[in-house]
């Protein structure tokens, strides 16, 4: 559940999602990682970081 889908002041960038769409928090829906991957594991799925992500846009570095 999410805030802008009980909110009655919407900013003008967010769209209603349509019903059938989740809408939870960010950080309800991941969990946070505080050790690094095994070079098993890092085969297997990247290990991204912040440093990884590029401020302001989200890109991937």
């Amino acid at each position: 559940m999410s805030y802008f889908q009980h909110s009655t002041e919407l900013p003008a960038w967010v769209g209603m999602p349509p019903n059938e769409w989740r809408t939870d928090w960010l950080k309800w829906s991941v969990d946070l990682s505080t050790v690094r991957p095994t070079d098993a594991e890092a085969e297997q799925l990247p290990y991204i970081s912040n440093e990884d992500i590029e401020s302001w846009t989200g890109r991937m570095l």
